[in-house]
């Protein structure tokens, strides 16, 4: 969470972004984005509690994350579901509760998650 601009361009950071964006949608032209700021409940021992995304940095990030934002609205509206086989123990995503159905169990969709992530592989 150092730097939130570059996980929102990279299209890691869905939450302030979104945000951002259906306030600049409600509120119309008069209204300018003014930053925002993360505030986690918990923490590791020495980590920050919050994490704040400036204007400035949401207007760096603003374009490559609407394109990737638009990528991923296709590919949903298209019926594809893409898995990340590198996240986690064995593919699994540490936070799901149902790594047991998980796509990522099935080797087969392992693979081909794989060669889409990565082309080539």
């Amino acid at each position: 969470w150092k730097n939130l601009a570059k996980k929102a361009a990279a299209g890691e950071l869905h939450q302030l972004p979104f945000y951002a964006e259906l306030a600049a949608a409600a509120l119309g032209k008069g209204w300018s984005f003014g930053g925002a700021e993360l505030l986690f409940l918990e923490v590791e021992a020495g980590e920050e509690r919050s994490a704040e995304l400036s204007a400035e940095d949401w207007g760096l990030a603003r374009s490559p994350f609407l394109a990737i934002l638009a990528e991923r609205v296709e590919a949903i509206s298209s019926g594809r579901f893409p898995i990340r086989p590198e996240d986690g123990e064995c593919g699994h995503c540490s936070w799901c509760e149902f790594p047991t159905v998980c796509r990522k169990a099935h080797a087969p969709s392992r693979a081909r998650g794989l060669r889409a992530a990565v082309p080539g592989a």
